[in-house]
């Protein structure tokens, strides 16, 4: 058993305490190193060509991202707010990233405010499309509106850059209070958890801390 430090959460990181407790116990609580898998590092480097595109550094969208180059280039043109990191405290409003009170930290590849009407927020995804992704969606929307509380309607898009396909999902303001109650309830493990034991799935055979790859997990 162990004391449980976790103040703030992502969705990685709820996703992965879904996924396997002791995982997330290695990762976030005693921080161990673990290699960085080429698909990940391809994705970081992607991001960074359309942050530079989208902030006015590069003139043209590179050709990693060139399935949605006219997209990027309608989107350049709203003057986006980019890779911005906005945290919230257990009552859903804006606080520092870094503040005591952080308990929620959401970072949106990229954000359109419409007249102080509507929010849209985009998501650029890589590599293979693994199921729907609605939760994803779902809590970018309710960081928009906690975001910008004036806004009625929240628009999530998800770009996969090497499939060329689009998820798109709207969100009304009335709905937010049940969806939050949802994930508050949904996370609440995560700060309670105090063993953060071992859940055997299909993906341990890729986990760095299995037990066969000289891990401490017991599997």
């Amino acid at each position: 058993m162990t004391d449980n430090p976790i103040t703030a959460w992502s969705f990685s990181r709820l996703q992965l305490y879904e996924e396997c407790p002791a995982k997330f116990y290695y990762r976030h609580i005693e921080k161990l190193e673990e290699p960085q898998a080429a698909p990940l590092l391809r994705g970081q480097e992607i991001h960074k060509d359309a942050e530079r595109y989208l902030k006015r550094e590069d003139m043209l969208p590179a050709p990693t991202l060139m399935s949605f180059g006219a997209c990027f280039r309608e989107l350049r043109e709203y003057k986006p707010m980019v890779e911005q990191q906005w945290a919230f405290n257990d009552r859903w409003k804006p606080t520092g990233w870094f503040a005591k009170d952080c308990w929620l930290r959401v970072v949106p590849d990229a954000a359109v405010l419409y007249d102080d009407e509507a929010v849209m927020i985009v998501d650029f995804k890589t590599g293979k499309k693994w199921g729907d992704n609605a939760d994803q969606m779902e809590l970018f929307a309710l960081a928009g509106f906690s975001m910008f509380p004036m806004v009625y309607e929240v628009e999530t898009r998800l770009w996969y850059l090497d499939v060329g396909d689009e998820d798109v999902e709207v969100y009304e303001k009335k709905g937010i209070a049940k969806a939050r109650k949802e994930w508050e309830d949904r996370v609440e493990p995560m700060f309670n958890d105090t063993k953060f034991l071992p859940r055997p799935n299909p993906k341990c055979k890729w986990c760095h801390f299995r037990r066969d790859n000289g891990g401490p997990c017991s599997f």
